[in-house]
């Protein structure tokens, strides 16, 4: 049976990132990402938290960071 890859361009910057991640984090790591599924596909070993939809404009987190 052939192996699942996301190849198609769109999703390189997340393949990368995870990629990343797996190679300067140590497994069990905790990382806020968007698109976390992706992120967490190539991150392997890595608990990645899906932040989309939480803090999606910069106002809202100078709000946030102001409290």
């Amino acid at each position: 049976m052939p192996r699942f890859t996301l190849e198609h361009e769109r999703h390189n910057p997340f393949r990368r990132a995870g990629e990343w991640l797996r190679e300067h984090t140590e497994p069990g790591a905790h990382i806020g990402s968007m698109s976390a599924g992706l992120v967490g596909w190539y991150a392997r070993g890595r608990h990645v938290h899906n932040l989309d939809g939480l803090i999606n404009t910069r106002r809202y987190l100078d709000e946030f960071l102001r409290r």
